[in-house]
């Protein structure tokens, strides 16, 4: 679900999505069992991240505010940083993340986001099954460590930020 807000003049975009897990207790998942989690992210974010999400349980009322952020870095000679404004240091990591998974497991994940298009890239590789996930791309998704990886930051990035709950 995405929803425009309109703040005096000016526009911002936050898409907001809504995660449900009825019943499912296995390894792998996080958050709450019987409960909805709600995650908040810029509309020109591609990429869920769990500290940008609230647990929405019953008997409670979360009130967040958040605010739109722009960063624009100078470039070289001061900054090295990537100027295609499609590019995400979030979108570098995933990407980095799922070709571990990849080489590892031997599996491409399609149901994660750009998993179809890792199929293309990965042809000599099956779909992960329900096995493989809980046997392998679970370990491999909590043992990636951000730090060990190297993104470049892009030169023009909007984020939505928690200013208070």
């Amino acid at each position: 679900m995405s929803v425009k807000f309109e703040l005096s003049n000016c526009r911002i975009g936050v898409a907001l999505q809504v995660g449900y897990n009825h019943s499912d207790s296995t390894f792998g998942w996080k958050g709450y069992k019987n409960a909805l989690t709600i995650y908040y992210m810029h509309s020109n974010e591609n990429f869920i991240k769990e500290e940008h999400s609230y647990s929405l349980v019953p008997g409670l009322t979360p009130v967040v505010s958040v605010k739109n952020v722009r960063t624009v870095l100078l470039g070289q000679p001061y900054t090295q940083c990537v100027e295609d404004i499609n590019y995400t240091t979030q979108g570098c990591l995933y990407g980095k993340l799922l070709d571990r998974v990849v080489r590892m497991c031997q599996c491409y994940p399609s149901y994660a986001e750009d998993g179809k298009n890792l199929k293309k890239k990965f042809s000599e590789v099956e779909e992960c099954n329900f096995y493989l996930h809980a046997t392998c791309v679970s370990f491999v998704k909590e043992q990636f460590d951000q730090t060990e990886v190297t993104c470049k930051p892009a030169c023009y990035q909007d984020s939505i930020h928690q200013e208070s709950i």
